[in-house]
């Protein structure tokens, strides 16, 4: 006997729907592995562990606002051109477009005043970017005794920015 149609029709879309939670999980995995690895060593202000106590936070707080694969694997990267001699072009080869055009808006080049750099962030109008941003401020803020005073100005200055 022939197979119904919409049998065929449902295992199909079930094997994609496998296929790409497989991707999706395998761009989070990876950006988190690529993140860990390449901040191995790093100490937040605090002294603790940078990607424990900073990026993997981050990342939590944006897999509360999000299930996008791009928004979670930008968060787990969103330092990693900054702080090491990793390339957006490495970025951008690993782990695509999106999330390289992301990370590379939350990269602020050297010698660019923090509020020129908050303003260009908003401007860009990457919704990625600024979810980032904002989960990177919040964990920031979450331990002020951690940070000097100019810091806690500064980081609820480009909140109030970032939100209005």
């Amino acid at each position: 006997g022939e197979i119904p149609r919409l049998e065929v029709c449902t295992k199909l879309s079930n094997v994609v729907e496998r296929e790409r939670r497989m991707k999706v999980k395998t761009l989070v995995a990876r950006a988190m592995a690529f993140a860990k690895k390449e901040h191995k060593g790093h100490v937040d202000k605090a002294g603790k562990d940078y990607f424990t106590y900073h990026i993997a936070v981050v990342a939590d707080r944006v897999k509360a606002k999000t299930r996008d694969p791009v928004a979670v694997a930008t968060a787990y990267l969103h330092d990693v051109v900054e702080d090491t001699d990793v390339g957006l072009d490495v970025i951008r080869k690993e782990f695509g477009g999106a999330v390289a055009d992301a990370v590379g808006m939350l990269t602020r080049p050297t010698g660019v005043p923090y509020a020129e750099y908050i303003a260009g962030l908003k401007a860009s109008d990457n919704e990625t970017a600024l979810l980032v941003k904002l989960a990177d401020l919040a964990t920031n803020l979450s331990t002020p005794d951690s940070i000097p005073d100019t810091l806690v100005k500064r980081y609820k200055k480009a909140v109030a920015e970032l939100n209005g």
